[in-house]
């Protein structure tokens, strides 16, 4: 059986964090905002991965700003944190990791890959670091288009061959994401992750159409997904990503089982530092 994760992706863009319609953006507030409104540390019992993305437009991605801002998150959270946005070059990536990052997400970058810098990532952190994210319209393996720079892009190179470019520079997991289905409330492009999962050996994190728990179960009942995610920010506030959690389990679904005991050990030493 499938051991799944659940995932919780922060989109952030220019000092904000939002919800996507179709990748257009509505500001929701700012780091203070989602500490507010959602508890870090209790969180990491109920989520598997956090995933926080620069999705900057225009090349506004200021690293600096973004580190700063995403910081407290990543310090009051225990679970694995993957970051992406913006990685063009390998100084870009250590950064990320050098500051919390587990894993790096990089899209765009694949197809301009300047001097083989991915493949460096690759050797220093393990493919395991590396999530590659395809942003795509359209259904079905032979149909979807590729799209690069926050999706304002097409591309030429074909949905099969972005899958393959991407296994061939060594990436760890695969990010896969529908931009018409993109907080739409559709839930999943099932069939089309479907058709990717029968040509690839990569485990695959479906982005883009789960904004309620139905939408979660839905990717968790298909048996080949290793993970869901979910971006929308407002409706799994309080108590909703345990909620959500606590019922895969009570249906039997086989999820990563963390230390809980553990995770208070390590809140503590965190409090005491901070005091």
């Amino acid at each position: 059986m499938i051991t799944s994760r659940l995932c919780f992706v922060l989109l952030y863009s220019e000092n904000t964090f939002n919800l996507s319609r179709n990748f257009n953006l509505q500001k929701v507030g700012n780091t203070n905002w989602v500490i507010e409104n959602y508890d870090f540390a209790e969180m990491s019992k109920s989520i598997d991965e956090l995933i926080i993305l620069n999705i900057s437009k225009n090349n506004t991605h200021n690293y600096d700003q973004f580190i700063s801002d995403i910081k407290p998150l990543i310090e009051k959270s225990f679970m694995p944190v993957a970051i992406g946005g913006g990685i063009t070059d390998y100084p870009v990536a250590k950064k990320y990791f050098d500051n919390g990052a587990d894993k790096i997400v990089i899209n765009s970058s694949f197809h301009q890959n300047q001097n083989g810098f991915i493949s460096k990532i690759v050797d220093y952190y393990g493919s395991q670091s590396l999530v590659a994210s395809i942003d795509y319209k359209k259904q079905g393996l032979n149909n979807a288009e590729v799209f690069i720079n926050g999706g304002r892009d097409k591309i030429s190179k074909t949905f099969k061959n972005t899958i393959k470019l991407v296994e061939e520079t060594g990436a760890g997991e695969l990010m896969l994401n529908s931009i018409d289905r993109d907080g739409v409330g559709y839930g999943y492009d099932i069939q089309t992750l479907k058709e990717v999962n029968e040509i690839t050996t990569l485990p695959i994190i479906p982005c883009g159409g789960a904004d309620n728990h139905i939408h979660l179960l839905e990717g968790i009942q298909s048996n080949f997904l290793h993970a869901v995610s979910t971006s929308h920010i407002f409706n799994f506030m309080g108590e909703g990503l345990k909620e959500t959690k606590n019922m895969f389990i009570e249906k039997g679904f086989n999820f990563i089982k963390w230390n809980y005991q553990n995770l208070k050990i390590n809140e503590k030493k965190e409090q005491k530092k901070n005091n």
